[in-house]
């Protein structure tokens, strides 16, 4: 059952340089229970893509559908009940969390605001439950985020977000700030998380292996658009995109044996991007027709990719 459901999404800026497409075009699905993963370099929207799902952002155009209700561009009091539905985990575990709050106003003010609960004391209830769920101790409601460690602060973070009981909780970047063994802690929580809240998840990340051991499905953004899309294993078996082979060869893999692509060149502007299909300045594919023509979305071999040479990868 689809969850969630983006059409042809576009998030532009207006800048005194011209127009920031930041989000091109998008359109993606999240199945009820999935866990999809966006991937792509730092400025490909993967972030604004995210913000604009939850109506932080503006949308340009395009539609954005929770089974099958619209809610791109609702009024903040429309998208109040929504809310409660999508909940989003961020990047920085401690500038997300007010440093003057207690852990126990961080996680009680979303119930109180969202009426949920019998009283105060239910509510306290209710966060010593999620706190638990999270791995933290009960009395860490009577505390501030500074008295907490990076990973105990992300679990807060993670608690947040659960607090509501949402159906599908956005994750940008929720692991690149702490290190290795606390981000494995995590990633191991988030897929409990996932198994006894009922969760989705749509999991931002420029960060390969944390995306082939943690999701479902992976959709790639290059430049504000999506250049590929496959189940997990059959995209890092076959990346059937240069764009994706590149990133992919970027993971170290002793193991590996075939010939690696390097990806030349820095992610262009998104005010002055290339004509044609956005990554041939960089690809060792590209042709005249890569320069002028900008390659559509098509169905291949379990893949959804933008490419005009998408076949030599499967050669």
């Amino acid at each position: 059952m689809t969850l969630l459901a983006v059409d042809d999404l576009a998030t532009h800026f207006p800048t005194r340089r011209g127009l920031v497409r930041a989000v091109d075009g998008v359109s993606l699905t999240v199945e009820r229970g999935e866990t999809v993963g966006l991937v792509g370099e730092s400025g490909c929207g993967k972030s604004t893509l995210a913000k604009a799902i939850l109506g932080l952002v503006p949308v340009t155009a395009g539609s954005v559908r929770l089974e099958g209700r619209e809610i791109a561009g609702l009024s903040d009091a429309a998208m109040r009940p929504v809310r409660r539905r999508l909940q989003m985990i961020f990047q920085d575990p401690y500038g997300s969390l007010n440093p003057r709050h207690l852990i126990r106003d961080i996680l009680g003010v979303p119930l109180a605001v969202h009426g949920i609960g019998t009283g105060a004391a239910d509510r306290r209830a209710r966060v010593a439950d999620v706190l638990a769920a999270v791995g933290l101790p009960a009395d860490a409601a009577n505390r501030y985020p500074h008295e907490f460690s990076g990973g105990q602060r992300q679990r807060i973070g993670i608690a947040r977000a659960l607090v509501l009981r949402p159906d599908l909780v956005i994750c940008d970047e929720p692991v690149s700030a702490l290190d290795l063994s606390i981000q494995a802690q995590i990633l191991n929580l988030m897929v409990r998380l996932k198994e006894e809240f009922g969760l989705s998840y749509l999991f931002v990340s420029h960060d390969l292996s944390v995306v082939r051991y943690f999701t479902d499905r992976v959709v790639v953004m290059y430049l504000g658009r999506i250049v590929e899309s496959a189940a997990v294993e059959r995209l890092f078996q076959t990346p059937l995109h240069p764009y994706t082979r590149a990133l992919i060869d970027a993971v170290p893999d002793p193991a590996r044996r075939r010939s690696v692509t390097v990806l030349q060149g820095d992610l262009p502007s998104p005010v002055d991007a290339p004509k044609g299909c956005a990554f041939h300045p960089r690809c060792p594919l590209a042709t005249d027709r890569c320069r002028t023509e900008r390659p559509a979305l098509r169905p291949l071999e379990g893949h959804t990719v933008a490419c005009h040479h998408a076949e030599q990868a499967l050669a």
